[in-house]
């Protein structure tokens, strides 16, 4: 029995098994209020109208689910968040809807996804979204939180490779400042943001604000990781100039 608010064509029963999806992962994002205002107004343009868009974001721990316009229409928001999805959503009471979300979770799993009965249409909005939404992606931070630790692994191969032949000294020298090293880097890691998103319209944009800490980050643990290796110079550097410092007092 149908019900009489939700009408199926029967002329085209096919079509309500032909759900055509598509999903396009994308990386690390950054948006302020104007690229949101712009992203939302992309989305609406490609969904038929009249279309509704919905916003489902974390702020403190819960979770907040409302229209777009509601949602950035407080005067409450916080300044940032980093775990946020928005839809934009055909109004319509056919099967089959046409629907875009870009789902914005801060382990790294974002990702566009279109869905729709109609698979032209489908393939066609998920490739502008993501064109549209690369002028947002931040690629080194991207790169730094899916595989930053592999720096810990680079760090520890290395004092594999060189203690073993080192005086006991420096062999625990090098492994207290190398732990120590690997351990701050495992804690910062997790301190970089994979997304922000300003909600505040008065936040200023600063390009290179989420950049700069993860490539210094990344700089810096290779100069330590160089450094090691001339650790044993340095050892034998400061012995000859113990040894001067020695015969000099003795004179």
């Amino acid at each position: 029995r149908y019900n009489s608010e939700f009408p199926v064509n029967l002329e085209e029963p096919a079509s309500l098994d032909r759900i055509f999806d598509r999903e396009r992962p994308i990386g690390a994002v950054t948006l302020y209020r104007s690229d949101l205002d712009r992203l939302i107004a992309e989305m609406e343009t490609l969904v038929p109208k009249p279309n509704i868009t919905t916003i489902r974001a974390l702020e403190n721990g819960q979770i907040l689910i409302e229209r777009a316009q509601t949602y950035l229409g407080r005067k409450d928001f916080i300044n940032v968040v980093r775990t946020i999805t928005i839809s934009t959503a055909e109004e319509t009471r056919a099967p089959l809807r046409k629907i875009i979300n870009i789902v914005l979770n801060d382990d790294g799993s974002n990702q566009i996804s279109v869905t729709s009965g109609n698979e032209i249409w489908t393939e066609a909005a998920s490739s502008r979204i993501e064109k549209f939404t690369g002028q947002f992606v931040s690629s080194f931070t991207g790169i730094f939180r899916k595989h930053g630790l592999n720096i810990n692994a680079f760090i520890l191969s290395a004092m594999i490779v060189w203690m073993p032949d080192w005086p006991l000294s420096q062999r625990i020298v090098v492994f207290i400042i190398g732990v120590a090293i690997m351990l701050a880097i495992a804690k910062s890691h997790g301190l970089v943001p994979y997304n922000r998103v300003y909600l505040n319209p008065d936040q200023l944009k600063r390009p290179f604000a989420k950049e700069l800490p993860n490539a210094t980050l990344a700089a810096g643990a290779a100069l330590v990781t160089a450094a090691l290796s001339s650790v044993p110079k340095l050892f034998e550097s400061a012995r000859q100039l113990i040894e001067q410092f020695s015969a000099w007092i003795g004179q």
